[in-house]
């Protein structure tokens, strides 16, 4: 569950925060003066976040070792087998 509370509220439930991030996978947007300042997440979140970008980066540069000489479409057609590549990996679809 994704909830917003302000940076005072965080300081006083640190604790109770930690054990519903932990337990529950809750996430939480942390605001001063109405703006988000900060996220309170799951750490495998982080993590899958994380090593998803690294694979789609080591993916976007083995596909620019082959690009050459190819046409603006043909990149942008590696780019996107990058993109599905990662997603199939981390078994993320959209």
């Amino acid at each position: 569950m994704l909830r917003k509370i302000n940076a005072m509220e965080a300081r006083q439930t640190l604790g109770q925060i930690m054990n519903a991030v932990n337990l529950r996978n809750d996430e939480y947007i942390i605001e001063r003066k109405g703006r988000p300042i900060a996220a309170l997440v799951p750490v495998w979140m982080v993590l899958n976040k994380r090593k998803r970008s690294i694979e789609f980066l080591k993916l976007l540069q083995k596909g620019r070792e082959n690009i050459g000489d190819r046409s603006r479409e043909e990149i942008q057609a590696v780019i996107n087998e990058a993109i599905e590549e990662t997603r199939k990996q981390s078994g993320q679809t959209e």
